[in-house]
């Protein structure tokens, strides 16, 4: 499995550097998605990707309430924490596939388009070799039983 190479992009993506996004910055949804997205970042970075996710999953609904454009660039590193935990293949292609549908093309998301692309293959490989070969629907949300299973004293992957 790739090591998180799009990250970096990602982040420099919401950089919140837009007159826009200057504005969405006083509300106050918006810095609570960065706190969110930047715990997320350190999570994912030991290891913790049940907690990336979260936080990850967290940043994303904060943003998307606060109406941001970057709202949909966070489903990568949704996507990306999911697929590392394992079991949860069906979760993180819905997260891809949300990413591929919202986000905005452009030079700061192009490679993560591309491997968004490449990571939804692989899982579509993986969920046909288990017999689950049908993908979900890109709406759907993450579940919560890993994360409360896992919370509640487990080893968090």
């Amino acid at each position: 499995m790739k090591r998180l190479t799009g990250m970096a992009i990602v982040a420099a993506a919401l950089a919140w550097a837009t007159a826009a996004a200057a504005e969405q910055e006083q509300d106050s949804r918006v810095a609570e998605a960065r706190a969110h997205f930047d715990q997320g970042e350190v999570h994912f970075d030991h290891g913790r990707y049940t907690l990336a996710a979260q936080e990850f999953q967290r940043s994303h609904e904060l943003l998307v309430a606060a109406s941001h454009p970057n709202a949909a660039l966070v489903l990568y590193n949704v996507a990306r924490s999911l697929e590392e935990i394992g079991g949860r293949e069906r979760e993180a292609r819905a997260a891809y596939g949300g990413f591929l549908e919202s986000a905005t093309v452009n030079a700061d998301t192009s490679e993560n388009v591309s491997n968004a692309q490449e990571h939804i293959r692989e899982l579509d490989a993986r969920l046909a070799a288990h017999g689950d070969g049908s993908p979900p629907s890109a709406g759907s949300s993450i579940s919560p039983v890993g994360p409360i299973v896992l919370g509640g004293g487990g080893s968090c992957s």
